[in-house]
């Protein structure tokens, strides 16, 4: 998100603004040539309603063909946040069209007032939601179940309580509003960065799969009520065709007309990583409409009406009718499209350090099928033709795997082993031999040391990284000032995990059996993991001899825990192969 800030912030709130403008503007106009006046604030809350995108069919393309990761948190990140913005837009000039007072200075400024609080209070109130939420998520860390539950609690209960205090403060009187969006937006970020990040491996990966499956059945209901709705709405009625058809062809234009611009200036002040041509194309061009447009629009009012409505049908009936229009026609016309307009550009070809990956990832494969070849040989499993024509096919395979340049293999190499630093670090939290607090303190010390090698790699690091970098240095000054000032035994346990993730990146990064054009680059990897490993070792005995003490019981205790957790494993797998039940499992304790 550091990285995208910048693009992210603006496509959200002054992209979607211009596109509201845009659309409001532009349909007001043709109408007015086409001798119809339709209200410019009714143009412009259809322009709010249908600028909000949704990202859940164009991420699932994006995944299934291979889309850059960048450019698909950028297509979600503007989504979550334009959200947000859309509904206060929404509701704020819903709020100008109701007022007593007609278009006036005054409801312009109570309009502005309110959209201003409504994101400004909806910040606060999610960020004290995540808070409590992300305390309450480190308690049931272990638990997949009650994990879950909290975060159904979490996300319902925010906007809720934000929706009953916008009552609270209607019924008296009171012009502030939270929007309930905004917070939950920002709670379930919070959670995910604090709560969220304390999760083991097995209750996240459980937790994503939960979430993915919520999203697709909450997307199906919306959907569903999309062919719903076409039908009763008739869309496609001589009254409501061409308007339909003329606000569909603005919602279209106001995507370029937002976003292009927008992307080209974030380019011009070289403030974040470039966005290349290709991508600023397809964002111009692939941006769904469907879910949240449907929800909002149908909470206009039934009875909304306005001085000068040109039409028989209704107010809400015709922005109804205009919404459809325009989310059909992006589903059926962009989704089609997105797939195509992704391999025209060029966007789904692989980088130089993609192709090397593929490249190895190819010759790693087939050297452990070369392997389990040679095993299944030994026990008599193949014969000795079969084996030779097989592993004949394997080397060829091998052979075609193409070599990269040794400087880019040495940035692959070294992403790679801070990718294994963090998953054995994340296995020694979920096992339980460091504490909250040193898992942290390790993890944003890898995170660091990412995005300065991303930089190194890039020759700059951009503004958008620079703050998460200051943050990152000024934590690593006080990380090596405050574990100094630590208990010996909590010095001995960071310096521990430190050295079993340098041990484990050695093992991983040599069992890979990198060809030996890549010798230097893997060495100079292997020797800098050695010696950090070894200096860790060092401080682990100076610590040992001093304390040992204290630091005994809590070895016997953590060798304990892996004895347990290997007793779990053997259990599982003779229940597995039926050599003992379930039954007789549940007596082994006794």
């Amino acid at each position: 998100f550091y990285q995208s800030f910048f693009s992210i912030s603006l496509l959200s709130t002054l992209g979607l603004f211009i596109s509201t403008a845009f659309i409001g503007f532009g349909i007001h106009f043709v109408f007015e040539l086409m001798g119809i006046g339709i209200p410019l604030l009714i143009t412009l809350l259809f322009g709010a309603i249908i600028s909000a995108t949704d990202p859940v069919s164009v991420l699932a393309l994006f995944k299934s063909l291979g889309a850059p990761k960048r450019l698909s948190l950028i297509f979600e990140g503007e989504s979550l946040f334009n959200d947000a913005t859309a509904v206060a837009l929404f509701v704020a000039l819903l709020g100008m069209i109701q007022s007593p007072f007609g278009v006036s200075s005054e409801s312009i400024l109570t309009a502005a007032y309110l959209f201003i609080t409504m994101i400004v209070s909806g910040v606060i109130f999610g960020v004290l939601m995540g808070k409590v939420f992300s305390y309450i998520l480190k308690t049931t860390k272990h638990n997949e179940m009650a994990t879950l539950s909290f975060m159904l609690v979490m996300a319902h209960l925010t906007f809720l309580l934000s929706e009953l205090g916008n009552e609270f403060f209607s019924d008296h009187g009171i012009i502030f509003a939270i929007s309930p969006i905004i917070a939950t937006t920002i709670a379930s970020m919070k959670l995910g960065n604090e709560g969220g990040l304390l999760l083991p491996p097995l209750v996240k990966k459980f937790s994503h799969r939960f979430w993915n499956q919520t999203t697709f059945f909450a997307n199906s209901i919306v959907f569903l009520l999309v062919g719903i709705l076409i039908v009763e709405q008739n869309i496609f009625s001589a009254e409501l065709f061409v308007p339909t058809l003329i606000g569909v062809l603005f919602v279209f234009m106001a995507r370029i007309v937002s976003v292009y611009p927008l992307l080209r200036f974030i380019n011009y002040l070289k403030i974040e990583e470039k966005i290349p041509q290709s991508w600023q194309i397809l964002m111009s061009w692939a941006s769904i409409r469907g879910a949240l447009s449907i929800i909002i629009v149908l909470t206009i009012p039934e009875n909304l009406s306005i001085t000068g409505w040109p039409f028989e049908v209704s107010v809400k009936d015709m922005i109804v009718a205009l919404t459809l229009g325009a989310v059909v026609a992006s589903l059926v016309g962009k989704s089609l499209t997105i797939p195509w307009l992704l391999k025209k550009l060029g966007i789904l070809k692989l980088n130089e350090e993609e192709k090397l990956v593929l490249s190895e990832t190819k010759r790693f494969i087939n050297v452990l099928k070369k392997r389990k070849l040679a095993h299944a040989v030994e026990k008599g499993y193949v014969n000795k033709e079969s084996y030779e024509i097989l592993n004949g096919l394997l080397e060829d395979n091998i052979s075609k795997c193409s070599l990269g340049a040794p400087n880019t293999f040495h940035s692959v190499i070294s992403h790679y082993a801070l990718s294994v630093e963090k998953y054995y670090l994340k296995e020694l939290y979920g096992r339980g031999e460091v504490s909250e607090l040193l898992y942290l303190r390790i993890l944003r010390k890898i995170d660091g040391q990412e995005s300065f090698l991303d930089g190194k790699v890039r020759g700059k690091i951009f503004l958008s990284e620079k703050v998460f970098m200051k943050l990152y240095e000024r934590r690593k000054r006080h990380g090596k000032r405050s574990i100094r000032n630590k208990s010996p035994l909590d010095q001995y346990l960071y310096y521990r995990a430190l050295a079993i993730i340098a041990r484990k990146v050695v093992k991983d990064i040599m069992h890979k059996d990198f060809p030996d054009y890549y010798r230097d680059q893997e060495q100079s990897v292997i020797e800098k993991y050695t010696q950090y490993q070894n200096r860790n070792h060092e401080k682990m005995k100076e610590l040992e001899t001093l304390h040992h003490q204290d630091i005994s019981p809590v070895l016997i205790v953590l060798g304990n825990h892996m004895l347990h957790d290997y007793e779990d494993q053997v259990v599982d797998e003779l229940i597995h192969t039926d050599f003992t039940s379930e039954r007789v499992a549940a007596h082994l304790g006794k």
